[in-house]
């Protein structure tokens, strides 16, 4: 159990869940979380904790924005879903939020960019190569079908999209 104010604090932040039992009964919450929380505002609590849920939707769609385009005025709806089941932690937090969007997404069979999600994923592992058909590979202004190669060059990752041009 958490012992100190900050842990506490941020599993409000991060627990819709939590805010929710702890708005109706602040104090209960507190003895469970072992900190002295119960005295926060909650109108500031919420506020605080709906900043940090607009700057993840924002890094995500700065991420991948050919899919919060497919996804369309759904986009925020489905990623606040995503953001109460999931809180991603460390340097690559933002990627990791987006990948796990992503692959919800496709788990669910909702619209997304496989080729901008297996970018995302090739750009934060270790591989020097990949290959893989995808339907959407961005070419000449338009999404194709296409045999999407991903590598690595000088520390880039590059992608090349081989497509029948018809």
């Amino acid at each position: 159990m958490p012992s100190d104010v900050t842990t506490a604090l941020g599993r409000l932040l991060t627990e819709p869940a939590l805010r929710g039992q702890w708005r109706r009964d602040p104090a209960a919450v507190a003895r469970a979380l072992e900190a002295d929380v119960a005295s926060l505002d909650p109108d500031e609590l919420e506020h605080q904790a709906e900043t940090l849920l607009e700057k993840r939707f924002h890094e995500a769609a700065k991420l991948l924005p050919r899919t919060m385009a497919a996804l369309g005025g759904r986009a925020e709806r489905l990623f606040r879903d995503h953001a109460a089941r999931y809180w991603p932690e460390g340097h690559r937090r933002h990627a990791d939020d987006a990948i796990a969007f992503g692959r919800g997404l496709l788990e669910r069979r909702l619209p997304h960019s496989r080729s901008e999600l297996n970018r995302l994923r090739f750009a934060m592992g270790d591989d020097r190569f990949s290959l893989g058909f995808v339907d959407d590979a961005w070419v000449g202004g338009r999404a194709r079908r296409a045999l999407q190669i991903l590598y690595r060059r000088r520390g880039a990752v590059r992608s090349l999209a081989l497509y029948l041009g018809m």
